[in-house]
């Protein structure tokens, strides 16, 4: 690895860490881990000497409150949530008179300021969206994404999800130049889709016994109920 590049393992939330019943995490419903030893498997990167990074369209308090639960609070020094990148976002309109709105392929600037060993080539975003990862790598924010699969969640309430280690171990091997696994299908250019997992288990078993607050006021919040109203459509989906 060139210089002194370190890599970096993004990570997104919702469908990702986080879930209200294999979808987005609702403000005012419990809120659901992924699968089982999440804090285990993201803060085990740490000993491995690979920086790890919460990036996310959620509000800050949003995040905040969302990764108390799933107990990774120590990640918490290393978000960057809606609020980072709606500033990152007005900076660019203002110098360049140009706003991309908040979309996470500005993030490149705020990974610059905050991680001194950040490389876009040995970088990788988890995202449960494609058109995030999309963005991400042809904005070069990224070197690659892993887009991870559906959660599925029947009315007997047992939970069919992924291992987030496996997906984690695959980002690290990408991070070091690696091929993904055969079994991983390539849906865009430098993205890769995680194939749907064995795992399953009760969503008891994955309740946080949380609930998602709502932000306090911020502009951020704003904006997103300016947008949603026009739209006709609930602000927090």
């Amino acid at each position: 690895m060139e210089g002194d590049a370190r890599p970096l393992i993004l990570i997104d939330i919702d469908r990702v860490l986080a879930m209200h019943r294999g979808a987005d995490c609702k403000v005012g419903a419990p809120i659901y881990r992924t699968g089982q030893d999440i804090p285990e498997a993201v803060l085990a990167l740490e000993a491995l000497g690979i920086e790890t990074a919460v990036l996310t369209h959620r509000t800050r308090h949003e995040a905040l409150c969302i990764l108390r639960a799933v107990g990774l609070q120590k990640c918490s020094p290393r978000l960057i949530s809606a609020n980072d990148l709606f500033w990152q976002s007005l900076k660019e309109m203002l110098a360049r008179r140009r706003m991309r709105g908040l979309s996470k392929a500005v993030a490149g600037r705020i990974l610059s300021d905050r991680f001194a060993a950040y490389d876009p080539r040995h970088s990788v975003m988890i995202d449960d969206k494609l058109s995030n990862l999309e963005r991400m790598t042809a904005a070069g924010v990224v070197g690659f994404g892993i887009l991870t699969p559906a959660i599925h969640c029947d009315e007997g309430g047992r939970v069919r999800s992924f291992d987030l280690r496996q997906i984690l171990t695959m980002a690290v091997a990408l991070t070091q130049g690696k091929p993904p696994p055969v079994s991983c299908e390539s849906v865009a250019e430098r993205v890769f889709r995680f194939p749907s997992g064995p795992v399953i288990c009760a969503d008891s078993d994955l309740h946080t016994g949380e609930t998602l607050s709502g932000s306090r006021f911020d502009m951020v919040t704003l904006l997103r109920t300016l947008k949603s109203a026009l739209a006709g459509a609930d602000p927090h989906p």
